[in-house]
């Protein structure tokens, strides 16, 4: 594919109604400066790839470390300290909201605490009402246990 006059090659297309969980629209922008080495000093970028069957995430993230040695060393003034990140889709989607999710986790535990230590005042209220009754059974020789006779 030919843009602006230079050559572009199309490595994959998406079917029609296609979209990632979270991404509304998706926008084709080749180059952000009116060359192409944007890429070597670009340092906050996304890319969504398919591993090749049989390579492993380990197998990438080993490959992809190296690339971004190789980068650096090449251009040392902007890709010192960066480094590529290899992770499932899933994992992607899911760091986004692993904060509000762990906050609301949080919440749940927190109420549900309160519920516990309500019902175990509850039961206490009603054990310190019973201490009356419990000394007479006592001193009558009864046990702990009624048994009710219909």
């Amino acid at each position: 594919m030919t843009l602006d006059g230079r050559s572009f090659t199309i490595l994959g297309v998406l079917p029609s109604g296609f979209a990632f969980p979270g991404i509304e629209t998706a926008s084709f922008s080749p180059h952000c400066r009116k060359d192409l080495r944007w890429a070597a000093s670009s340092t906050n970028m996304r890319w969504r790839a398919r591993l090749k069957l049989g390579v492993t995430i380990e197998q990438a993230q080993s490959d992809m470390s190296t690339i971004a040695r190789r980068l650096e060393q090449k251009y040392p003034a902007t890709n010192t300290g960066w480094g590529i990140k290899v992770q499932t889709m899933r994992a992607a989607l899911a760091e986004e909201a692993r904060i509000p999710v762990l906050a609301m986790f949080a919440a749940v535990g927190f109420v549900l605490l309160l519920a516990c230590v309500n019902v175990a005042g509850l039961l206490l209220a009603r054990a310190s009402g019973k201490t009356r009754e419990l000394a007479i059974r006592a001193s009558l020789g009864a046990g702990r246990a009624v048994l009710c006779a219909r």
